[in-house]
């Protein structure tokens, strides 16, 4: 399995708006955050493995990096 360039667009926007109303974010922020992040990187090496992940796992994982990101 492989994202299109136009999956992945999809599901980092999508996870950047749940992201954005679960953290009090703005929208840009949250983008900067998602694109910035892990996720960007296991869509490219895990695609199998982020395909069965809820969204709230795929938030999660987000926000998990963003805590050792950012602390």
């Amino acid at each position: 399995m492989k994202f299109t360039k136009e999956e992945k667009i999809k599901l980092l926007d999508y996870v950047s708006i749940n992201l954005m109303k679960s953290s009090q974010l703005s929208l840009s922020e949250a983008k900067r955050i998602v694109n910035s992040s892990i996720l960007v990187s296991k869509i490219e090496s895990s695609p199998s493995f982020i395909a069965h992940c809820s969204m709230s796992q795929l938030v999660d994982m987000v926000k998990n990096d963003m805590q050792l990101t950012y602390v």
